[in-house]
Protein backbone atom coordinates (compact mmCIF):
# COMPACT_ATOMS: atom_id res chain seq x y z
CA UNK A 1 0.00 0.00 0.00
CA UNK A 2 2.89 2.37 0.64
CA UNK A 3 4.00 1.62 -2.32
CA UNK A 4 1.28 2.56 -3.95
CA UNK A 5 0.80 6.30 -2.34
CA UNK A 6 4.32 6.72 -3.24
CA UNK A 7 4.15 5.72 -6.70
CA UNK A 8 0.83 7.55 -7.05
CA UNK A 9 2.64 10.91 -5.32
CA UNK A 10 5.19 10.46 -8.03
CA UNK A 11 3.65 10.16 -11.16
CA UNK A 12 1.40 13.42 -9.61
CA UNK A 13 4.78 15.37 -9.59
CA UNK A 14 6.28 14.06 -12.62
CA UNK A 15 3.00 15.56 -14.63
CA UNK A 16 2.74 18.54 -12.90
CA UNK A 17 6.53 19.42 -13.63
CA UNK A 18 6.77 17.71 -17.18
CA UNK A 19 8.72 19.58 -19.65
CA UNK A 20 7.14 19.63 -22.89
CA UNK A 21 6.78 21.04 -26.37
CA UNK A 22 3.12 19.71 -27.26
CA UNK A 23 1.98 20.00 -31.14
CA UNK A 24 5.27 21.40 -32.33
CA UNK A 25 7.17 19.61 -34.61
CA UNK A 26 11.00 18.54 -34.04
CA UNK A 27 12.74 21.71 -34.95
CA UNK A 28 10.58 23.49 -33.24
CA UNK A 29 10.74 21.97 -30.09
CA UNK A 30 14.19 22.50 -30.01
CA UNK A 31 14.40 25.88 -30.75
CA UNK A 32 11.84 26.17 -27.78
CA UNK A 33 14.04 24.15 -25.41
CA UNK A 34 16.88 26.34 -26.58
CA UNK A 35 14.91 29.54 -26.29
CA UNK A 36 14.08 28.22 -22.42
CA UNK A 37 17.98 28.01 -21.57
CA UNK A 38 18.80 30.96 -23.15
CA UNK A 39 15.69 33.39 -21.41
CA UNK A 40 16.87 31.85 -18.13
CA UNK A 41 20.70 32.91 -18.49
CA UNK A 42 18.80 36.19 -19.30
CA UNK A 43 16.92 36.15 -16.22
CA UNK A 44 19.98 35.56 -14.33
CA UNK A 45 21.86 38.64 -16.16
CA UNK A 46 18.63 41.14 -15.46
CA UNK A 47 18.32 39.95 -11.71
CA UNK A 48 22.06 40.43 -11.19
CA UNK A 49 21.97 43.94 -12.68
CA UNK A 50 18.55 44.62 -10.31
CA UNK A 51 20.66 43.45 -7.17
CA UNK A 52 23.38 45.96 -7.92
CA UNK A 53 20.75 48.38 -8.37
CA UNK A 54 19.71 47.50 -4.83
CA UNK A 55 22.86 47.54 -3.48
CA UNK A 56 22.97 51.31 -4.36
CA UNK A 57 20.87 51.78 -1.84
CA UNK A 58 19.87 55.64 -3.11
CA UNK A 59 15.81 55.47 -3.73
CA UNK A 60 12.76 56.06 -2.25
CA UNK A 61 10.90 53.16 -0.21
CA UNK A 62 8.71 52.58 -2.94
CA UNK A 63 10.80 52.41 -5.74
CA UNK A 64 13.11 49.34 -2.96
CA UNK A 65 10.14 48.10 -2.45
CA UNK A 66 9.02 47.64 -6.30
CA UNK A 67 12.54 46.42 -6.99
CA UNK A 68 12.11 43.87 -4.16
CA UNK A 69 8.79 42.69 -6.01
CA UNK A 70 10.48 42.22 -9.50
CA UNK A 71 13.65 40.40 -7.76
CA UNK A 72 10.88 38.14 -7.02
CA UNK A 73 8.71 38.43 -9.70
CA UNK A 74 11.98 37.38 -11.91
CA UNK A 75 13.17 34.36 -9.39
CA UNK A 76 9.68 32.71 -9.75
CA UNK A 77 9.53 33.11 -13.60
CA UNK A 78 13.26 31.20 -13.93
CA UNK A 79 11.76 28.91 -11.68
CA UNK A 80 8.65 28.73 -14.38
CA UNK A 81 10.50 28.46 -17.87
CA UNK A 82 11.34 24.98 -16.83
CA UNK A 83 7.99 23.86 -15.71
CA UNK A 84 5.74 25.49 -17.82
CA UNK A 85 4.18 23.00 -20.79
CA UNK A 86 4.74 24.85 -24.52
CA UNK A 87 2.05 24.48 -26.56
CA UNK A 88 3.03 25.56 -31.06
CA UNK A 89 -0.71 27.21 -32.13
CA UNK A 90 -1.40 28.84 -35.39
CA UNK A 91 -4.95 29.92 -34.38
CA UNK A 92 -3.83 32.38 -31.20
CA UNK A 93 -5.83 35.86 -31.08
CA UNK A 94 -5.04 38.26 -33.96
CA UNK A 95 -1.67 40.27 -32.72
CA UNK A 96 -0.89 37.84 -29.75
CA UNK A 97 2.23 35.66 -29.96
CA UNK A 98 2.22 33.98 -26.71
CA UNK A 99 -0.98 33.46 -24.19
CA UNK A 100 -1.33 31.80 -21.16
CA UNK A 101 -4.29 31.60 -18.34
CA UNK A 102 -2.13 31.29 -15.20
CA UNK A 103 -3.74 29.51 -12.28
CA UNK A 104 -5.89 27.72 -14.71
CA UNK A 105 -3.38 25.64 -16.41
CA UNK A 106 -0.13 25.52 -16.79
CA UNK A 107 0.42 25.82 -20.53
CA UNK A 108 1.52 28.37 -22.76
CA UNK A 109 0.78 29.05 -26.15
CA UNK A 110 3.28 30.03 -28.80
CA UNK A 111 1.89 31.16 -32.02
CA UNK A 112 4.16 28.95 -34.92
CA UNK A 113 5.38 33.00 -35.95
CA UNK A 114 7.32 32.91 -32.86
CA UNK A 115 9.81 30.39 -34.59
CA UNK A 116 10.30 32.93 -37.20
CA UNK A 117 11.66 35.95 -35.20
CA UNK A 118 14.97 36.82 -36.02
CA UNK A 119 15.74 38.49 -32.77
CA UNK A 120 17.11 35.76 -30.33
CA UNK A 121 16.10 38.20 -27.17
CA UNK A 122 12.61 38.88 -28.77
CA UNK A 123 11.74 34.87 -28.55
CA UNK A 124 13.42 34.81 -25.28
CA UNK A 125 11.69 37.97 -23.84
CA UNK A 126 8.03 36.65 -24.69
CA UNK A 127 8.53 33.26 -22.62
CA UNK A 128 10.09 35.13 -19.84
CA UNK A 129 6.45 37.28 -20.01
CA UNK A 130 4.29 34.57 -20.37
CA UNK A 131 6.29 32.90 -17.37
CA UNK A 132 6.00 36.02 -15.26
CA UNK A 133 1.96 35.94 -15.14
CA UNK A 134 2.10 32.36 -13.90
CA UNK A 135 4.46 35.12 -10.89
CA UNK A 136 1.41 37.45 -10.50
CA UNK A 137 1.84 40.36 -13.54
CA UNK A 138 -0.75 41.36 -15.73
CA UNK A 139 -1.09 43.06 -19.32
CA UNK A 140 -2.04 46.09 -17.53
CA UNK A 141 0.07 47.70 -20.19
CA UNK A 142 1.94 46.70 -23.66
CA UNK A 143 4.66 48.75 -24.22
CA UNK A 144 5.46 49.93 -27.61
CA UNK A 145 8.83 48.28 -28.77
CA UNK A 146 11.60 49.97 -27.04
CA UNK A 147 9.12 51.79 -24.81
CA UNK A 148 10.61 51.87 -21.54
CA UNK A 149 8.32 50.11 -18.83
CA UNK A 150 6.40 52.08 -16.66
CA UNK A 151 2.92 52.52 -14.32
CA UNK A 152 -0.48 52.05 -15.59
CA UNK A 153 -3.32 54.03 -13.80
CA UNK A 154 -4.11 50.99 -12.26
CA UNK A 155 -0.61 49.01 -11.12
CA UNK A 156 2.82 49.40 -11.13
CA UNK A 157 5.57 48.49 -13.60
CA UNK A 158 6.90 45.69 -10.92
CA UNK A 159 3.53 44.06 -11.71
CA UNK A 160 3.17 44.86 -15.49
CA UNK A 161 4.77 41.44 -17.94
CA UNK A 162 5.73 43.97 -20.32
CA UNK A 163 8.74 45.25 -17.77
CA UNK A 164 9.97 41.88 -18.11
CA UNK A 165 10.18 41.71 -21.62
CA UNK A 166 11.70 44.77 -21.87
CA UNK A 167 14.48 44.08 -19.02
CA UNK A 168 15.06 40.99 -21.22
CA UNK A 169 15.83 42.83 -24.63
CA UNK A 170 17.30 45.70 -23.55
CA UNK A 171 18.76 45.26 -19.94
CA UNK A 172 17.65 46.10 -16.79
CA UNK A 173 17.40 49.79 -16.09
CA UNK A 174 15.26 51.79 -13.46
CA UNK A 175 11.73 52.60 -14.56
CA UNK A 176 11.64 56.95 -15.00
CA UNK A 177 15.94 56.52 -15.34
CA UNK A 178 15.92 54.48 -18.60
Amino acid sequence: MKLLITFFFFSLAANVYAQTERACTPDEATVMRRTRYRAAVAVDRVTSSLEGRLARNDMSWSDWRKLQVSKIILNCARGKLGVLNYVCADNLPKGFAGYTVPVVTNKVYIDTNFFSYDSSPLRESLLVHEATHHCGTSDAVYLSPGEAPRDSDYVGWQVIADTYSYWIEHGFCMPGEC
